[in-house]
């Protein structure tokens, strides 16, 4: 025993994966493409960037909970688009999980079979089967990340003459186990969490532009800390605590072991940039934030503009994002919300600010079926596409009013690129004979 032991510690130390043979070999390549598209927009005929959106490589038709929509591979799809040209890509990210995968086969999708693999993980056994880069793109000063939240960072090469996408490397950290798939920069900083579920804490930790550590702070929390996005202000660094608990009895159904509470309450953590104090405010109610709008911070208050899910299951996938004013009072540490009656009926979600206003998707009939822009809790415009539903979440061109996303024919096997008119609500509709995403997650326009 002690022989097996002392192997298992070498291998950890020096991080040698186990070489177990799942099944046939992936072949990556082939699911990736470069194609020219034999059109040109006039309209963009000053726009050098690209536009990307990243997600899971699944089929969202045979998938029935939230928690699968987040178990595939990384998949960025994309569109370079150079003075009113446009070259489709289509690239997976290579994680330390595909390409194990792509000399040994596929992991097992069973859940007993992910726990121990979760374990061998654990020990430098075998790669980090969450580390799947699937969730949204993240730039620091042009250099481009792809970031899911139960790992590190992998870094992408865009190569805007040849109109390429390559996965370099992915980033070793060595002060933090995770990296929000929601971590900002600004300017020449990065903010993230660093995720310790069963701990029941975050760290908040920022960092320079090239991942030296600035500042760690430790934020115990009520319940597990799933936490998806958090907000930050010139002043602080606010966290919602939602009732998330274990319930293990879930494993023996072959169902996530965590629950929502909607018996208990959510709480805000908010910490103070200048003095790394923590307040805590109490909310009446359980709800849970996927994303946030924009904020405002005061003397008085913190108002947090956002989607608000006061239902949640990870093991079905009929979820209600209600978009409303949150506010937190410093004086009594309590918390209100405001909402837009007309807004309630509407199920919004991943919000991405131009200017003074927010682009929300909108689902109908359990697709995106378009967008609703507000500026605060008001509604500028509702843009509803009669047969196409959007394949996720959209970029602002900047410098230009257009916004760009991808979309699918309700009907018909047939994908478009959208470009739509912010000023004018113009929409250009570019159709792209080529396989896009069922659902993408967040997206982003960079420029060369």
């Amino acid at each position: 025993m002690k022989w097996i032991l002392l192997l298992l510690h070498v291998l950890e130390t020096v991080g040698i994966f186990l070489n177990i043979k799942f099944g046939p070999r992936l072949n990556i390549a082939s699911r990736e493409y470069r194609i020219p598209l034999q059109r040109t927009i006039p309209q963009l005929k000053n726009v050098r960037g690209f536009y990307g959106l990243i997600g899971p490589d699944i089929k969202i038709h045979n998938k029935t909970t939230l928690y699968e929509l987040f178990t595939g591979d990384g998949l960025i799809q994309g569109a370079f688009i150079d003075n009113g040209q446009i070259t489709m890509v289509k690239h997976l990210v290579r994680t330390d999980k595909l390409l194990y995968e792509e000399k040994n086969g596929r992991f097992p999708e069973n859940l007993f079979a992910k726990l121990l693999l979760m374990f061998l993980s654990s020990l430098r056994l075998m790669p980090n089967i969450l580390g799947l880069a699937n969730t949204a793109l993240l730039n620091v000063n042009n250099k481009l990340m792809a970031l899911y939240e139960r790992d590190h960072p992998y870094l992408l090469h865009l190569d805007f003459e040849n109109k390429t996408i390559r996965t370099t490397n992915k980033l070793s950290i060595p002060s933090l186990k995770s990296f929000s798939a929601h971590s900002k920069c600004s300017k020449t900083v990065v903010e993230t969490l660093d995720y310790h579920v069963l701990g029941k804490y975050v760290n908040y930790l920022s960092f320079t532009e090239n991942m030296e550590l600035l500042k760690k702070v430790k934020i115990n929390t009520h319940y597990l800390p799933v936490i998806h996005d958090f907000a930050t202000t010139k002043d602080s660094v606010i966290v919602c605590d939602a009732p998330i608990v274990l319930n293990l009895f879930s494993i023996f159904e072959n169902k996530l072991p965590v629950q929502f509470d909607t018996a208990q309450k959510t709480y805000f953590h908010v910490l103070r940039n200048n003095d790394s104090t923590i307040e805590k405010y109490t909310t009446d109610s359980a709800f849970y934030i996927f994303h946030y709008a924009d904020n405002f911070e005061n003397s008085d208050k913190i108002e947090l503009f956002g989607s608000v899910y006061e239902n949640l299951d990870f093991n079905e996938l009929n979820i209600h994002g209600k978009y409303r004013k949150i506010v937190l009072h410093k004086d009594d540490k309590s918390v209100h919300m405001e909402a837009n009656p007309l807004l309630e009926s509407m199920n919004l979600d991943f919000p991405i600010r131009y200017g003074s206003k927010i682009v929300l998707r909108n689902i109908e009939n359990k697709i995106i079926q378009g967008f609703v822009i507000c500026e605060g809790l008001r509604i500028i415009k509702h843009i509803h596409f009669k047969n196409r539903f959007i394949c996720g979440e959209p970029a602002v061109i900047e410098g230009t009013p257009y916004m760009a996303c991808f979309a699918n024919d309700i009907a018909e096997d047939k994908s478009y690129l959208i470009f739509v008119n912010l000023d004018s609500y113009e929409t250009i509709e570019i159709p792209v004979d080529l396989p896009l995403f069922s659902i993408g997650f967040h997206g982003l326009f960079m420029k060369t």
